[in-house]
């Protein structure tokens, strides 16, 4: 063998024996990545399930309150007219002082 040849070799057992440095994984950094990224997908997740019930919250009062019932508030407000004395009628109040009055003496 010639000089060259067992430079040759030499270099190629020198290969074979150390780790690449680009085969190397940073571990630490590996794991970091992954938790932040972990936490910031829950952060995501909870912030859209948070917006989500907020505007189903809000328009669910807003149709519950904007929703007239018409039987309903029919029978409410002639029950209003008869506590006030619309239609010619005595208010209750006025009936009751007027029963009060005559029972009294």
């Amino acid at each position: 063998m010639t000089e060259h040849e067992n430079d040759q070799n030499e270099n190629t057992d020198d290969h074979h024996s150390a780790k690449p440095s680009y085969d190397d994984v940073n571990i630490p950094v590996v794991v970091m990545t992954g938790f932040i990224t972990v936490v910031l997908t829950v952060l995501t997740i909870a912030f859209v399930h948070g917006i989500y019930n907020h505007w189903k919250s809000s328009l669910v009062e807003e149709l519950q309150y904007s929703a007239v019932d018409t039987r309903r508030q029919a029978i409410i407000d002639e029950q209003n007219n008869k506590l006030s004395g619309v239609d010619g009628k005595p208010s209750i109040e006025e009936a009751m002082k007027t029963v009060a009055k005559k029972y009294s003496n």
